[in-house]
């Protein structure tokens, strides 16, 4: 990724680069997570902040200052460790045949179902259309919602507001509020991104089996494998093996940072040689010119 541009735009409650940074969306918080004295939360210190190397880097103390560190941060943070050009994916990306077959309208009924099932409380995005207002759109508002987003069906064309996300930073617990890096970044993308990617989600679940290209071991991200039927499993391999008298292997790894640092040309590769190709090119743009 790439910062789009250093320079910074101020509104009176929040702070945008390319993507709106606002620490939190509480409106009984100030720029940076100090709590009213009335509030029922804890407070969060307002203290200057700095990125934790060596040497030390510069202390920010405006809110200014702060917003353009945070910047700089989550743009090194999401950069995968290997950002190397790969001439053999990226031919591969770059001359790709695919044939003209295009997924299916969405109908009024899938629209519906997803609409049915979002929490009328989630934080909006920058647009500030809320999971509440869709519910309680009428039919003709719905109509226009799905005209829409056939359209970027059709078109194969994923808007670019769709990837602009409010950006919330938050204190991690027992972190020291000094360090750049002791706080978690909450992107809120607009609800009508978030509706459009499950639909295809919904899409790629239908139409394809699941089974074909992922492993039965694998419970992340997959409808009822939840951590504790994982630590069933690993609890029952390893009684099995202990009973038969074998040994028993396991080997834990921590990745750090695994899913911020995805390598999108080597993302967009996997998808081309395992999903049906008419998913590509829908999912090609989301993947593509994402900066901060």
């Amino acid at each position: 990724m790439q910062v789009l541009s250093s320079k910074l735009h101020y509104t009176k409650c929040e702070m945008t680069t390319s993507q709106n940074m606002s620490p939190l969306s509480n409106p009984q918080t100030n720029q940076f997570g100090n709590h009213s004295s009335h509030g029922k939360k804890p407070t969060m210190p307002n203290a200057p902040i700095r990125v934790n190397s060596n040497p030390l880097g510069p202390w920010a103390n405006s809110d200014e200052e702060k917003a353009e560190l945070f910047a700089r941060h989550l743009s090194e943070v999401f950069t995968p460790h290997d950002n190397s050009f790969d001439p053999e994916v990226e031919n591969k990306l770059t001359n790709l045949n695919k044939p003209q077959e295009k997924l299916s309208a969405f109908t009024i009924l899938e629209l519906n179902q997803v609409i049915k099932r979002l929490h009328p409380h989630k934080a909006p995005g920058p647009d500030n259309i809320t999971a509440q207002m869709l519910q309680e759109l009428p039919i003709p508002g719905l109509k226009v919602l799905l005209y829409i987003l056939n359209a970027i069906l059709r078109l194969e064309y994923w808007p670019k507001t769709f990837k602009i996300a409010k950006v919330i930073i938050v204190l991690k617990l027992a972190k020291p509020p000094t360090d750049v890096a002791s706080y978690r970044p909450i992107s809120l993308l607009p609800i009508i991104s978030k509706i459009l990617e499950t639909l295809l989600l919904n899409r790629i679940t239908k139409e394809t089996h699941l089974q074909d290209w992922v492993p039965e071991h694998r419970f992340g991200f997959r409808k009822a494998h939840s951590t504790i039927q994982q630590c069933h499993r690993l609890s029952d391999s390893t009684n099995k093996e202990l009973e038969e008298q074998e040994f028993c292997s396991a080997v834990f790894l921590d990745i750090s940072q695994a899913f911020d640092k995805v390598w999108h040309p080597g993302l967009l590769f996997k998808i081309d040689q395992t999903l049906p190709p008419r998913f590509y090119n829908i999912l090609n743009p989301i993947y593509s010119s994402v900066n901060w």
